[in-house]
C-alpha cells in the first residue's frame, strides 16, 4: 500500500523544467522505451503512448516523418496524434470501444528501423455501488466499497485522494493506494492514517475521491527498450465525498 501527503504543492517543474525531445530518426527501436496506457471509463477509451530514450528518465521521443503510432481495434486502424504540454510529449487517441475484453493493438511503424508492436485487452466493465458522492462520512468511520462485478483476470487498485482547507488559508492534500481482491471491501480513513494526526485540528472543508482502477498488463515486443509496458484499464471514480472529523 502507498500513502502520500502534500501540505504545500510545489511544482518545481513549472519554475525550471522544460520539454526535452529527441527525434525518432536518430534512434534504433531498441533505444525507445514505450509506456502505453489504454484506459476506459465505460463511455470511451483513451489511448496514451509515451516514448522515451532508454528509460522513463530519458528525453521524450518525437516521431519523425515516416514514423507513426497506429492503433487497431475491432478491425479499424487509426493514428495517434501528438499532444504536448509544458512537461512532455505523448501521443493520444480516443475510441468508442469499451466492451469487456476488447483487444487493442498498437504498432510503432518505422521508416528505416525495426517496427514494434504491443497489445492488451480491456478488463471487464464495472460500477461502484457504494459509496456515492452524496455520502457524508466521518474520518473515523468504516466505509464500504462495493462493486457490481469482479474480474479474476485483472488486478484491482483502490486509490483515495483527499483535499482539505487549513486555518492558514492553504490546502492540504494527499493520496493512498492499495489493492482490492473482492467485490466488497472496507476501509477507515483514521485506521489508514490517511492524514497526519498533528494536522487534523487545523483542517476543514474536506472531500474525498474514491478511484477504482481495474487493470491488465499486456504483451509488448522485445524490439522496444527494456521495461516497456502496455496496460489496459477500466477506471471508475466517486468524487467530492464530504468527510469531517
Amino acid at each position: 500500500m502507498k500513502r502520500f501527503n502534500l501540505s504545500m504543492v510545489c511544482i518545481f517543474a513549472i519554475l525550471g523544467g522544460c520539454t526535452s525531445e529527441t527525434s525518432s530518426d536518430l534512434l534504433k527501436t531498441q533505444a525507445i522505451q514505450a509506456d502505453f496506457k489504454v484506459s476506459s471509463n465505460g463511455q470511451r477509451t483513451k489511448v496514451v503512448a509515451e516514448l522515451n530514450v532508454g528509460d522513463t528518465f530519458g528525453s521524450n521521443v518525437e516521431l519523425s516523418e515516416g514514423d507513426k503510432l497506429l492503433v487497431e481495434v475491432n478491425g479499424k486502424r487509426s493514428a495517434l496524434t501528438k499532444d504536448t504540454d509544458f512537461l512532455d510529449i505523448d501521443y493520444e487517441g480516443r475510441f468508442s470501444d469499451t466492451q469487456d475484453n476488447t483487444l487493442f493493438g498498437i504498432s510503432l511503424l518505422r521508416k528505416s528501423e525495426k517496427e514494434a508492436k504491443a497489445s492488451v485487452t480491456l478488463p471487464a466493465n464495472f460500477s461502484i455501488l457504494t459509496p456515492v458522492s452524496t455520502d457524508k462520512i466521518l474520518y473515523n468511520q468504516d466505509i464500504t466499497i462495493e462493486l457490481d462485478t469482479i474480474d479474476k483476470l485483472s488486478s484491482t487498485e483502490l486509490v483515495l485522494h483527499y483535499s482539505c482547507d487549513n486555518t492558514n488559508g492553504g490546502t492540504v492534500s494527499g493520496s493512498y493506494a492499495t489493492s482490492l481482491n473482492d467485490a466488497t471491501s472496507f476501509f477507515n480513513l483514521h485506521t489508514l492514517n490517511l492524514i497526519d494526526a498533528a494536522l487534523l485540528i487545523d483542517l476543514k472543508n474536506c472531500n474525498l475521491d474514491v478511484v477504482i482502477n481495474r487493470y491488465r498488463i499486456g504483451d509488448i515486443s522485445e524490439n522496444f527498450a527494456n521495461f516497456s509496458q502496455i496496460k489496459g484499464e477500466q477506471t471508475r471514480a466517486v468524487k467530492n465525498i464530504d468527510f469531517t472529523f
